[in-house]
């Protein structure tokens, strides 16, 4: 899953964060490998994006290694 940009330009809101990684959850209940990048941006959208997102995410966010 890739991610450009969310509701009102780049970078994404907690509630927009909130809502995948609830989605997430669900695919992976069911069993799914899901890959999440986020594209970069000259404000640094991307990096606060991803960490917030594998903060709501918890356990279930898997670094790669």
């Amino acid at each position: 899953m890739r991610f450009h940009h969310g509701a009102h330009g780049m970078g994404f809101s907690d509630d927009e964060l909130g809502l995948w990684a609830k989605r997430l959850i669900s695919a992976a209940a069911e069993d799914h490998d899901i890959y999440v990048y986020f594209n970069n941006d000259p404000e640094g959208h991307a990096i606060r994006d991803a960490l917030r997102l594998r903060e709501l995410l918890g356990q279930l966010a898997v670094l790669p290694s």
